[in-house]
């Protein structure tokens, strides 16, 4: 049995393993390279530690990185050793060692960790250098009350002019969150890195499993913004927002945004806003109340030429 059929086994049996780590999220969204699995097994053959990877091929060269539109991958592990656990820590790190022995060599190798992965130390005692990234998460279950209450007054005063000019409704209509997410890709003189084939591929696979909701803002002439969501069974995520350019004004973010806590709610759901790099959205998700969390990002190369290359390339995501 390989790698990859031993851990969708184990997968079935995990109640709360993200979705980004799901078998079917990494066969949908790996659309060219490979992906795989490194696998720790405990002295009785027990499931310990997991890591998928991404394997790609760039400019002639093997490159270990993550697939589109996955905010998070990295390593996985049944549990996580408390800082003055020391026998824990100490089988954590023999875990790690293991899982980064066994992926293949290449000359670039970066992972994006799920915030619950917070003790990566040992990564870096093998070779790996670690940058810090931030999220904004909505523990659950929400209370909105409260939760209405921290919105910073911009965020509050923004939302309620939607309300007035705008309605939100459910959408399958996935080819119109593709213009928009273009038309801001496109207002940040950038390109989509993904094609609508694609979106529309993973959203179907997302139906299939029960893990995906589109809600659209609009008026009675203009769509003005869209968001769209997917959930496993601990979290919602905000995995992409688009919007109209022209309607920048109206609001349509923030309500769409303040719609999707409240689904959040509804499922007894945390809320993650999928933070990002980029200051003025950054500025936006802050202002809602959540709390700020960190998450890791494990890179590693020998070449310092490559290695600065991508982080380049990765620094606005």
């Amino acid at each position: 049995m390989s790698n990859r059929e031993k851990y969708t086994n184990w997968c079935q049996a995990q109640s709360n393993l993200p979705i980004f780590f799901q078998p079917w999220w990494l066969d949908q969204v790996v659309q060219s390279g490979t992906w795989d699995v490194a696998i720790s097994h405990s002295g009785d053959g027990r499931v310990q530690g997991v890591l998928p990877y991404y394997t790609t091929v760039k400019k002639g060269l093997k490159v270990l990185g993550m697939p589109l539109l996955t905010p998070y991958l990295g390593i996985w592990s049944s549990y996580e050793p408390g800082p003055n656990a020391y026998k824990n820590s100490r089988r954590y790190r023999k875990l790690v060692k293991d899982l980064l022995d066994q992926l293949p060599q290449a000359a670039y190798c970066y992972f994006f960790n799920h915030p619950r992965t917070n003790y990566l130390l040992p990564a870096r005692w093998q070779g790996f250098k670690e940058t810090t990234r931030y999220t904004y998460l909505l523990d659950a279950p929400i209370d909105l009350e409260n939760q209405l209450t921290l919105l910073k007054p911009d965020v509050r005063n923004k939302i309620r002019k939607a309300e007035k000019m705008v309605t939100v409704e459910a959408s399958e209509n996935i080819s119109q969150l593709y213009d928009l997410v273009e038309m801001s890709f496109r207002y940040r003189k950038s390109s989509v890195p993904f094609s609508r084939e694609f979106l529309t591929s993973l959203n179907q696979t997302n139906l299939n499993h029960s893990s995906a909701k589109l809600l659209v803002a609009r008026d009675d002439h203009h769509v003005h913004a869209a968001i769209y969501l997917v959930m496993d069974n601990t979290t919602v995520y905000n995995l992409l927002l688009g919007a109209d350019p022209a309607y920048h004004s109206s609001g349509a973010v923030q309500l769409l945004l303040w719609n999707g806590i409240q689904f959040a709610e509804t499922k007894g759901l945390a809320f993650d806003f999928e933070g990002s790099m980029i200051p003025d959205v950054n500025k936006m998700f802050s202002g809602f109340g959540g709390t700020l969390i960190p998450y890791s990002e494990l890179h590693k190369s020998k070449n310092m030429l490559i290695r600065m290359a991508a982080e380049r390339k990765r620094q606005n995501i």
